[in-house]
């Protein structure tokens, strides 16, 4: 620092330099003040820039010989929200005496800028002003809203950290620049140690499993580093992982029939029964803070040894030529008995659908027989499906109430291959927090539908549909078959009409 400046002065100094390099006006090639401090009459002959020598005596503020020194001068051309951080931030820095750290960190990025070794400042230093105006930083606040309060604050009274990257190559020469200007006595070493221990193990077999970030902090969270490499298979489970028993398996039967009634009106019923299973192996209990409508689902496979899936009747009607719908009571699904109906707008050949769905449900028992348990709710959707111009692909979005009464939208993408494979995924996002929400963030998943067609030894339309979670959750969770109308009118649809056609006049 020259003799005759105090460090406020030289620091203001350096940064109106820099903010003249950096928004100052170009003379031909040339920038304004290029390299070092010019007079002031050659900088003002050589620029349109203007330089102000405002009289410290004419100034109010008792500060302002402190701030700028007797010789101050200020660069014009800069953004006005850029002079606005830039006096925030000078004012902040001398209120609480950091300058000579700014004008330490600035000699050595200049010294590395000097021998051309690259170099960078990086952290919360890049929400600084001052930092970009010494070229310790590369963020533009003119092109940014930066918070400095991250990097300093008065409240806080930590001394600000400026992080700097020189490349590896030459980061020996920085550092001996350091001992030889600042004497050894005066600087240090500091190292970070990094040992590979069960909890970083976790998280990269965790990614490489496909485990969402919000399961891979849980898993992580269940180990301390005073364990050393013990791992405790309680706390697993407490983070909500199984580590005894992770997968189980059942081997059992079942039946399927339905009886046509009367035109348009089918009784169907599903029983099942289990020959072995593993379910009672299964010690993990839902820590859910929502209406458990799927999270129990641990107690259902337990207790079903002998179970009805479903016992329902349904009606399928028209009102319409395009209008189509349907109304079903009974025990829907595994977990859901009640009453509740779809109907469907689907223009015959159009790419788009429009469908509707209303259910009035009340949570069976365990055992999945005829029990009903207290729980009970009113879920129903409306849906809009479209047929993409290309690859066979097919977009519906659902709007409406789920099954532990929170509201939102699901989104679904499927392609329909030429085999009759269906493959798709979907998301849900609902009113639900994450946090309340709970392991996973949000519901989601992928779906496969594999027609029977092709192991059957006669024509049939129906499938295996699978649907493959990571975690099943009570949040944005729907009714099981809630619409089918969309599925048993695609011969209606635009895809299926040019696929006949095509047919035809191939």
């Amino acid at each position: 620092m020259p003799p005759d400046e105090t460090a406020t002065s030289w620091l203001r100094k350096l940064v109106e330099r820099g903010l003249a390099s950096r928004y100052g006006k170009k003379v031909g090639s040339e920038t304004t003040f290029p390299g070092g401090l010019p007079s002031a009459a050659s900088r003002c002959q050589k620029s349109s820039l203007t330089l102000l020598f405002p009289p410290a005596e004419n100034n109010s503020d008792p500060n302002f010989a402190l701030m700028r020194g007797d010789s101050a001068f200020r660069c014009t051309t800069v953004p006005a929200n850029v002079r606005t951080q830039i006096e925030h931030e000078l004012a902040l820095i001398a209120e609480l005496r950091y300058e000579p750290y700014f004008l330490t960190v600035h000699d050595i990025v200049a010294y590395a800028r000097s021998q051309k070794i690259l170099c960078q400042g990086r952290g919360s230093a890049a929400n600084s002003a001052v930092c970009y105006a010494l070229r310790i930083t590369e963020v533009d606040p003119a092109q940014s809203q930066m918070l400095f309060e991250r990097f300093i604050s008065k409240e806080r009274n930590e001394p600000p950290d400026i992080d700097v990257d020189f490349e590896h190559q030459r980061r020996e020469e920085v550092m001996q620049y350091v001992y030889d200007k600042y004497g050894r006595d005066r600087a240090a070493l500091a190292a970070t140690l990094i040992t590979y221990r069960p909890k970083s193990a976790v998280r990269d077999v965790g990614r490489a499993f496909g485990l969402d970030l919000a399961q891979l902090d849980r898993l992580a969270g269940a180990f301390a580093w005073w364990d050393g490499r013990a791992i405790h298979p309680q706390r697993i489970r407490e983070a909500g992982f199984d580590p005894d028993n992770p997968v189980y398996v059942m081997f059992g039967v079942g039946a399927t029939g339905s009886i046509r009634v009367a035109p348009g009106w089918f009784v169907e019923a599903t029983a099942v029964t289990s020959l072995y299973d593993t379910f009672n192996l299964i010690k993990r209990q839902s820590n859910s803070v929502l209406p458990h409508v799927r999270s129990d689902i641990a107690n259902y496979l337990k207790k079903e040894n002998i179970g009805l899936e479903n016992v329902a009747t349904t009606y399928f009607f028209k009102l319409a030529p395009e209008i189509f719908g349907r109304v079903s009571g009974g025990y829907l699904e595994q977990m859901f008995a009640g009453v509740g109906g779809e109907l469907l707008y689907r223009p015959l050949g159009k790419r788009w659908a429009i469908g509707v769905d209303l259910w009035t449900v009340r949570q069976r028992g365990y055992d999945v027989l005829l029990d009903l348990r207290h729980y009970q709710a009113l879920t129903g959707h409306l849906t809009a499906y479209y047929e993409v111009p290309w690859h066979d692909v097919r977009v519906a979005v659902s709007a409406g109430q789920y099954l532990a009464g929170d509201k939102g939208v699901t989104f679904q993408f499927s392609r329909r291959f030429s085999t009759g494979v269906e493959v798709g995924a979907w998301f849900t996002l609902t009113n639900v927090s994450a946090a309340r929400f709970g392991e996973g963030s949000f519901d989601k998943g992928i779906r496969i539908v594999i027609p029977f067609e092709w192991v059957a030894p006669f024509a049939t339309r129906s499938g295996y549909d699978l649907s493959l979670r990571s975690i099943q959750r009570d949040g944005g969770q729907r009714l099981n078959g809630d619409t089918m109308l969309y599925g048993l009118t695609d011969s209606s649809s635009y895809g299926a009409l040019t696929q006949e056609w095509n047919a035809v006049f191939r």
